[in-house]
């Protein structure tokens, strides 16, 4: 199958603010965990500190999912860390549900314990 990625940057006075990466794949590769064909998943966003809670996660996810959905995909996907409450709100906000949840033996392995967030 093919694929593809891209990305979209978010920029204040100049300044890129945030960004995100995220790739679409025809049969979607083990290590996104999306395990369905034609889905989107969007690896990874990030907004500096002193810019966030002001629409430019709101406005990066808009983004890759238009690039995901114009690139024919039906799914968005992601990971979301349980431990960080406003960027979880903001997915959910957006319409996305928990599909999985890490286990725990990740807490005891030192990684972070994450959920898969859909979104049709």
């Amino acid at each position: 199958g093919g694929g593809g990625g891209g990305g979209s940057a978010g920029v204040s006075g100049g300044f890129i603010v945030g960004a995100n990466e995220g790739f679409i794949q025809n049969a979607a590769p083990p290590q996104s965990d999306a395990g369905e064909p034609d889905v989107g998943y969007l690896c990874n966003m990030a907004v500096v500190p002193e810019r966030r809670r002001l629409g430019v996660g709101r406005m990066l996810l808009r983004s890759a999912e238009e690039f995901a959905y114009m690139s024919g995909c039906r799914e968005m996907s992601l990971h979301a860390r349980l431990m960080d409450a406003p960027a979880v709100g903001l997915y959910k906000q957006a319409g996305y549900e928990a599909r999985a949840t890490d286990l725990w033996v990740w807490r005891v392995l030192g990684r972070r314990r994450r959920s898969l967030l859909c979104k049709r």
